[in-house]
Formats: C-alpha cells, sequence, structure tokens
C-alpha cells in the first residue's frame, strides 16, 4: 500500500497545526536558516531586525535532526518544531540575514496567559486557551519577580527571553 503515499510518522498531531499558525501569522512566516545541531536536534533561526547595539532577538525552531546541511533555508512553516524560542543574545551569527514583522495584538495574540510557577531562573505561564507553555527566562542580574502574574502570548513573545512548548491533552 505504500505506493498510495507513506504513513504518517506516529508522533505528529494535527491539533499542533493550530499552535504552529499562531507563530507563523505572528512573525509573517519568514525564512528560517539551519544553524546548528545539538543533541539530536537540528536549531533552525532567524535575526529579528532591531537596532539593539550589543545585542541581538532572534527566534528559534528546535526541530528533530533532519539530516540537512548548516545554512539550509525553510520556511517557518514548513518546520514542525517542538520548541520554538524568542531569545535575546550578544552572539551574532553571521550568515543569518535579518526579518522584520509587524506585532500583532489582535486574537490570538492577546489570548491571557497566567503564571503556574516562579523560580529564581524562570516563570512558567500557561493559557486555559491555546495548549501551550511559555517560559520567561529572567535575565542575569534580574529578579525573580520580573515578570507579572498574567500576560498575553504577545507580550511573552515579545519580551525575546520566551520558549514555548506545545502541552499535549488540553
Amino acid at each position: 500500500m505504500s505506493h498510495y503515499g507513506s504513513i504518517l510518522d506516529e508522533t505528529y498531531n494535527p491539533s499542533n497545526e493550530g499552535v504552529y499558525r499562531i507563530f507563523i501569522n505572528y512573525f509573517d512566516n519568514p525564512d528560517m536558516i539551519k544553524s546548528k545541531t545539538v543533541n539530536n536536534f537540528s536549531i533552525y533561526m532567524n535575526r529579528v531586525y532591531g537596532m539593539l547595539c550589543n545585542e541581538q532577538r532572534y527566534i528559534v525552531a528546535v526541530v528533530p535532526e533532519d539530516g540537512l546541511q548548516i545554512g539550509n533555508i525553510k520556511k517557518l512553516s514548513t518546520l514542525e518544531w517542538v520548541s520554538f524560542q524568542t531569545r535575546t543574545s550578544s552572539e551574532r551569527y553571521e550568515h543569518i540575514r535579518s526579518f522584520v514583522y509587524d506585532q500583532k495584538r489582535n486574537d490570538p495574540y492577546n489570548t491571557p496567559i497566567r503564571l503556574v510557577k516562579r523560580t529564581e531562573s524562570h516563570c512558567e505561564y500557561i493559557s486555559d486557551n491555546v495548549p501551550i507553555t511559555l517560559t520567561l527566562i529572567i535575565p542575569k542580574g534580574k529578579s525573580m519577580y520580573e515578570y507579572q502574574p498574567n500576560g498575553t502570548i504577545a507580550s511573552a513573545l515579545e519580551t525575546y527571553n520566551t520558549i514555548i512548548t506545545i502541552r499535549n491533552g488540553l
């Protein structure tokens, strides 16, 4: 029967498509450049255009190792990520060009998130409407109370200290 198509990967979950679409649309589906491979994962990145002097803002999609070469370019919409991140780094990846997007404040980006765990290194938030966990990393030298108990998906993304994972079973 394989001549009728391939069997779907058993880890594929069609309900994740809606979650992926939130981030694809928020960032206007940019090109993502494979930057490295770490612990059986491929890391795809792109730099957000900005005027920061010493730091760069990146979006990062972590996908299972795909065997492609460093420098390979894919649209965000083609990546089935296990973790999506908005990060600030002093490291500059010269092979990555910048992209521009317009911040969104309408649905679903204004969806409320609430704090469920606070530590000295990070705060974890969940949404009751979208099956994601948002981990906000507390910047070095800042208080564990750097982040408010409530926010929105957009406000979390715009901190550029955020790691998003999909929660199964919402």
